[in-house]
C-alpha cells in the first residue's frame, strides 16, 4: 500500500496504470500533465530523482569545479521528436521496452546502485587490507576488473 501512494507521482508508472485502467496512477499521471501545462518543467526538478540528482552535481560543480562559460548549443528538435514518437509508437503496439530504458527512475536506480556498489567495494577492499595487515581477516577482498562497474549491457555489447 505504501509503494502505491508513492507510484502515483511517478510518471511512468502512472502513464502505464493510466494506459491499462483508471486507478490513483491515473490521478497521479492527470496531476503530473497539470503541473507540467501549468509550471513547465517543475516536475524534472522536484519530482523526479534524477533531475534532483543533475541539479545536486550542477550545484557541487559550480561550488568546487568552478566557473566555466558555456556557449550556447542550438538544440536538436528532431532528435527529441522522433524519440517520443518512437516510444510512442512502442506504446501503441503493446511494447514497452523504449520506455523502460528512457525511464528516469529506472535510471537513477541503476546510477545510485553502481555508484554505492561501488563505494561499498571500495571501503571492504580497504578495511580488509587495513586489517589483514593486523592479522584481522573480519572482510574477504572483493575481486573487481575494470568492468566490473559497467552495467550488464555494456558488459554483453563492447
Amino acid at each position: 500500500m505504501l509503494i502505491n501512494s508513492v507510484l502515483f507521482l511517478e510518471f511512468v508508472p502512472s502513464l502505464l496504470s493510466f494506459l491499462s485502467l483508471l486507478t490513483l496512477g491515473t490521478i497521479g499521471f492527470i496531476f503530473i500533465i497539470l503541473l507540467t501545462f501549468l509550471f513547465g518543467r517543475i516536475y524534472c526538478s522536484t519530482l523526479c530523482p534524477l533531475g534532483t540528482m543533475q541539479d545536486i552535481v550542477i550545484y557541487f560543480k559550480k561550488k568546487f569545479g568552478g566557473k566555466k562559460r558555456f556557449k550556447f548549443i542550438r538544440t536538436y528538435n528532431w532528435i527529441r521528436y522522433s524519440i517520443l514518437a518512437a516510444v510512442v509508437l512502442f506504446l501503441l503496439f503493446g511494447n514497452i521496452l523504449l520506455l523502460t530504458i528512457l525511464d528516469p527512475y529506472s535510471a537513477f536506480g541503476k546510477i545510485s546502485v553502481t555508484l554505492v556498489k561501488t563505494g561499498f567495494i571500495l571501503i571492504n577492499n580497504f578495511s580488509s587490507k587495513q586489517l589483514a595487515a593486523s592479522n584481522i581477516f573480519w572482510f574477504k577482498p572483493i575481486e573487481t576488473t575494470v568492468t566490473a562497474f559497467l552495467p550488464l549491457f555494456f558488459r554483453r555489447h563492447f
